[in-house]
């Protein structure tokens, strides 16, 4: 089902009603009812989207471009569980008997009510949880679990299987959700692949030693990409030159 402008209803099973636009999809359960069985819907937000779930339970769930959530329409038994690759924010209902879970590739993060953020996207070598209140545990399956405080990040290298904790600024992780993005000294690289997905382009590097260069940025989602590239330009010998939907990247002359 394409989720378009308009506003449309959907009925699902297990009496839950879908109300959905372009903004966002709202799951109501209409009666106090026990589904049989549980029937799971995906949400796909493609690259340059972005997307707000509310999920049976009132759990609010940000997603950011190219990103999955697969997700029960209605949530039963002992635990809440969402499998998600991508990036989302999560404003989880507290429910002290049933434990809100997201598996990903690379673990799960258990909470009971919190807001957190989680970036898991499959062609990045980290997974990384940004906690902005509450309590959430990682488990890798593997390694002891990890328990993060408020104002902590995890970041679990895959190659390895290594978790790093660090206190950090929540702000310059969350703010995509409301159109904004901070890099603070990051890889260009790095940043070049998160612009793809906002702006929807490709990005070629002709020359990869500029993949190592670092910068730091605000940047508002209605940004003109151009206008945000060429402030990198200023005083750093690299050139970014667009054309159609693909960004090239190289040494300035």
């Amino acid at each position: 089902v394409v989720l378009g402008k308009g506003h449309r209803s959907l009925e699902e099973a297990g009496n839950v009603l879908i109300a959905a636009d372009s903004t966002g999809l709202e799951y109501n359960r209409l009666k106090r009812t026990m589904p049989d069985t549980t029937v799971f819907n995906q949400l796909i937000v493609p690259r340059g989207g972005l997307y707000l779930l509310v999920l049976s339970d009132g759990t609010r769930v940000w997603m950011n471009s190219d990103s999955h959530l697969k997700y029960p329409v209605m949530f039963a038994g002992d635990k809440r569980e969402v499998i998600l690759s991508g990036e989302a924010y999560f404003d989880v209902v507290k429910d002290e008997s049933a434990p809100f879970i997201v598996k990903t590739e690379s673990g799960k993060i258990e909470v009971l009510g919190t807001e957190f953020n989680i970036k898991c996207y499959s062609d990045e070598a980290a997974l990384v949880t940004t906690l902005v209140n509450g309590k959430v545990k990682f488990d890798n399956g593997m390694n002891p679990s990890v328990i993060l405080k408020p104002e902590e990040q995890l970041i679990f290298e895959k190659e390895n299987c290594q978790s790093i904790v660090r206190k950090i600024n929540v702000n310059h992780y969350i703010g995509w959700k409301d159109n904004r993005l901070s890099f603070q000294g990051e890889r260009l690289d790095m940043i070049m692949k998160t612009l793809s997905r906002w702006y929807n382009v490709e990005v070629v590097f002709e020359d990869s030693t500029l993949k190592a260069l670092e910068f730091s940025g605000n940047l508002d989602k209605f940004t003109d990409i151009q206008e945000f590239l060429s402030l990198f330009e200023l005083g750093v010998n690299v050139k970014f030159e667009i054309k159609d939907r693909t960004v090239y990247i190289r040494k300035g002359n």
